[in-house]
């Protein structure tokens, strides 16, 4: 059965976003990798009167760094940036979390290696950390706290791409593998791409995961022929898991166990092409335990922007975030990675790199030149009202060059003031893969949050 979805009509809020800009871009870092704030984990905390931002740099001979620098927003003053590890490549991005106390706890990534877990030796303080303990083996980590205080990581499977495991940390305690959440089907051997968004519902006991599957026949051949958006929730934090309407999942699991939001399935392409479709870990939880998946799909347009919540009856109603096009009819978003939040009092935000549409694009969806393109708008959408309206404009004026925007979300127990439009952080210059012998540094930028 064909999926109904309601469109939601954009108004623009000039006043808004006139505020918002006011909020100019501090350079936190002009030694920013190329990959410098990517991922689909938490870059940002705010605890109390803190805000700490973690990112990749690059030295001059192309060694990678994870570092960590501490905003004091009553004074404005930045700490010296802190350097938490030697990262193995650009993949090796760290994430951040939050506890309960005010510790923080940053996870750094492996690429089909081992991932490392750091915690501050102070509360809401990142000039001195524990000694680095080992994680497990994966690729583009996810943490989160727990209410007991419990770390959870997401990571994709090491080696081959095997799927996604879940691991655990009890306070005092190493961390474990608790479980495998999905595999990846025999049928599909080549390259895979998994990315997940952890989120929890008001009861700190529930968790809730969004999950994209990018799989291939062909590592360069056929790349991208299975695709799918898809969700489950833990009521026990993390030990067994069911579907929106409490149907038990079984690990690790599939999309046809799971709920499925969205799905791609063809031949496969040889240009490595982006993901059709792709929530890319967005996912917030309202006050009253409701999930929210903001993901962007090109199948029925280039660009579509949507989200979706269960219905209460075993399926998930979509809206579609409509005007984003009518006001930039030039330009399309490709994906939605690090971008959707939500504040203390419910009102959502998405964060969206609006890149240009014509050259670069292929029947209505991005070729992997579009990749690495220079964004020409950063745009905010924001709803007070759960989902039903949104208001939309400029985040940074037009014309910037902007990649991989990662805005403030609930990563334990930090929060998004009411009120406030949330902090992000992004890199500017150049983001392609590097040439042989080429070494890459970019500057690293944070806009703080504006009261509205």
């Amino acid at each position: 059965m064909k999926q109904l979805i309601f469109p939601v009509v954009i108004a623009f809020a000039p006043l808004f976003f006139l505020i918002q800009l006011g909020a100019k871009p501090y350079l936190v870092s002009n030694s920013g990798s190329e990959r410098a704030t990517s991922g689909s984990g938490c870059k940002i905390v705010t605890f109390k009167d803190k805000t700490h931002v973690v990112w990749q740099d690059a030295d001059e001979k192309g060694a990678y760094f994870n570092r960590i620098r501490t905003l004091d927003n009553g004074s404005g003053k930045w700490t010296e940036p802190f350097t938490l590890n030697q990262g193995r490549d650009n993949h090796a991005r760290p994430v951040i979390a939050l506890d309960k106390e005010g510790y923080l706890h940053v996870v750094l990534s492996g690429h089909n290696s081992p991932a490392t877990y750091r915690r501050s030796v102070r509360p809401n303080d990142s000039s001195e950390w524990t000694k680095a303990e080992d994680v497990g083996r994966g690729t583009y980590p996810v943490v989160t706290v727990a209410g007991d205080g419990t770390l959870l990581a997401t990571m994709r499977v090491s080696p081959r791409w095997a799927g996604v495991d879940l691991f655990a940390k009890r306070p005092g305690e190493p961390w474990k593998k608790r479980s495998r959440l999905l595999y990846r089907d025999p049928k599909y051997p080549a390259y895979a791409g998994y990315q997940t968004g952890l989120a929890w519902s008001p009861d700190r006991k529930t968790l809730h995961v969004v999950m994209d599957f990018y799989e291939s026949y062909h590592t360069h051949k056929a790349r991208g022929a299975h695709q799918a958006i898809c969700y489950m929730r833990s009521p026990d934090g993390g030990y067994t898991w069911q579907k929106s309407d409490g149907t038990p999942v079984q690990l690790p699991a599939r999309p046809e166990q799971m709920d499925t939001l969205a799905r791609h399935q063809g031949p496969g392409r040889k240009d490595l092409p982006p993901p059709v479709i792709l929530a890319q870990g967005s996912l917030v939880v309202d006050r009253r335990g409701i999930p929210r998946v903001l993901y962007v799909s090109h199948q029925e347009k280039p660009g579509q922007t949507l989200v979706a919540t269960p219905d209460g009856k075993g399926g998930w109603k979509r809206t579609e975030v409509d005007g984003l096009s009518k006001k930039w009819p030039g330009l399309r978003p490709m994906g939605c990675r690090g971008s959707f939040t939500i504040d203390a009092a419910g009102n959502l935000y998405a964060l969206l790199e609006l890149k240009p549409y014509g050259q670069g694009w292929k029947d209505g969806k991005p070729t992997r030149a579009m990749v690495f393109a220079d964004s020409k708008q950063l745009a905010w959408i924001t709803s007070r009202d759960d989902g039903k309206t949104f208001t939309a404009g400029e985040a940074l004026p037009s014309g910037k060059t902007i990649h991989q925007p990662n805005v403030e979300r609930p990563a334990g127990f930090n929060q998004i003031k009411a009120g406030t439009s949330p902090p992000f952080i992004y890199f500017d210059g150049l983001s392609r893969y590097r040439r042989k012998g080429e070494v890459i540094r970019n500057n690293v930028y944070f806009v703080r949050s504006v009261d509205r």
